[in-house]
């Protein structure tokens, strides 16, 4: 069940994203704790039966949009529907249209991710896009976002990238 955490439940997280993301797509330790003081950044979880978090989604609410920044599932727990049941919960609890970056579909496993993501009701929106660096030493990445309610209008795109770029990446 899908719950929101607390600063306690944070080396949990930042221990799967470790395992689950590339050094340029995550901050340091100490740079992604501090967002756990930004209003409008959330961590939701599930945890096991003996109370380890084995999945997280780490959110931003933004105006007229809900920013999924990192979401993974510890590699142990993945395969069995949870990833899907999270991304559905976290969709009823909220009314807004939400995004996500992706990596570019350049080999089976970036293209079974996209394909994860579609059949959850995202939409692959195919502009470019870049993920500014998250510190010192760590290059952009070339990303694409992927959108609920459907793909963007060239408008659109650009609105939810400058909205990206100003409120979560500080640029």
């Amino acid at each position: 069940m899908l719950r929101l955490l607390d600063k306690t439940e944070f080396d949990m997280v930042y221990e799967i994203m470790e395992k689950s993301f590339p050094k340029e797509e995550i901050r340091s330790y100490e740079g992604q704790q501090a967002l756990l003081k930004r209003q409008e950044y959330r961590l939701y979880g599930d945890e096991d039966p003996t109370g380890n978090i084995i999945g997280f989604l780490a959110v931003w609410e933004l105006p007229g949009i809900l920013f999924i920044e990192h979401f993974a599932v510890e590699p142990e727990a993945r395969n069995c529907g949870l990833g899907s049941r999270l991304l559905k919960e976290l969709q009823e609890r909220y009314a807004l249209p939400m995004c996500l970056e992706v990596e570019l579909p350049t080999d089976e496993l970036t293209k079974r991710r996209i394909g994860f993501y579609e059949r959850n009701g995202f939409a692959f929106n195919d502009f470019p896009y870049e993920q500014p660096s998250l510190g010192e030493g760590r290059d952009p990445v070339p990303l694409r976002l992927m959108t609920t309610g459907g793909g963007l209008q060239p408008e659109e795109f650009q609105r939810v990238r400058e909205l990206l770029y100003a409120m979560v990446y500080g640029v």
